[in-house]
């Protein structure tokens, strides 16, 4: 069969002279002016580009004290995860709230130890279904309270399970004292205060004197308090940030607060802080938007 001009063209990529049918048509009817080869190695190359050009993202789930939890809690962090596609996920600490091993008096009309702890172990296993791979940090209302009654009553810590054990976390998950992440550490914060130069300065001391980029600072354990602030480190800026709480205000655990919690987590997204707050409607449930 002999070839004509009239049954094929020369590819504007590759150069190469085809037949028509290695071309696709346009919604006009035309054909484009790349072969179907060319254009597949041009959709691979954007795919490649958009790749290396993605963000990594480390959510941070704050204070949760369940089973104090606030209702809406999973609900919310999978809508997180669904829009958000995290990298990394990071626990702020105080997973469970131990109330009954609280050292300034507990409501008696609270539930008994195995009560409480048996919910909190429950939510936690659907917690583990929805992040399957994570990290904690150390926090005062569970490894805190747990610490202080073991000395009390003078028990050898060989003698007690991990917080990994307590809490019944898959092997994808492990508590640390601190977490670094995105040229961020992540604590608990009970023992930070609120000072936030003063912390910065702490962590940064040697890399002041060295000109190196700071370290930034994320908190849980302040349940009214999320977002970050940007403060002057030298010649550099480095940012303090708090990621707020997933805690019921109602609980009797909060009797104690006066200031309404800020509900939501953060992401931390190429280095920097952003809050996703939970909204809630007027019967205090998640309005189901982000």
């Amino acid at each position: 069969m002999l070839l004509t001009g009239k049954d094929g063209k020369t590819c504007r990529i590759c150069e190469e002279w085809k037949l028509f049918e290695e071309y696709r048509k346009r919604s006009n009817g035309k054909r484009r002016t790349e072969c179907k080869s060319c254009e597949r190695e041009q959709s691979l190359q954007r795919l490649r580009k958009r790749e290396k050009q993605q963000v990594f993202t480390t959510l941070v789930i704050p204070d949760i004290q369940s089973p104090f939890h606030h209702k809406d809690t999973i609900p919310f962090l999978r809508a997180v995860k669904d829009k958000y596609a995290p990298d990394e996920v990071v626990s702020a600490g105080d997973e469970l709230d131990c109330y009954w091993l609280n050292a300034y008096g507990t409501d008696p009309d609270h539930d008994n130890p195995e009560g409480e702890y048996a919910k909190a172990y429950d939510f936690w296993q659907d917690m583990f279904i929805l992040f399957p791979n994570g990290v904690g940090v150390h926090s005062n209302h569970l490894k805190g309270r747990l610490e202080r009654k073991r000395k009390q009553a003078r028990i050898p810590s060989h003698f007690l399970k991990s917080i990994e054990q307590i809490i019944g976390a898959p092997e994808g998950w492990k508590w640390v004292d601190e977490h670094e992440t995105q040229g961020t550490i992540v604590r608990h914060g009970h023992n930070d205060g609120k000072s936030a130069k003063g912390n910065l300065e702490k962590i940064n001391h040697f890399r002041m004197f060295n000109n190196e980029k700071p370290l930034n600072l994320l908190l849980g354990h302040f349940h009214t308090e999320i977002g970050s602030k940007d403060i002057l480190m030298g010649q550099n800026v480095a940012w303090f940030g708090f990621c707020g709480s997933l805690i019921d205000r109602h609980a009797h655990a909060f009797n104690y607060s006066n200031k309404p919690p800020a509900l939501g987590c953060v992401l931390i997204r190429d280095g920097r802080l952003f809050p996703v707050i939970m909204k809630l409607g007027s019967d205090d449930r998640w309005v189901g938007d982000l």
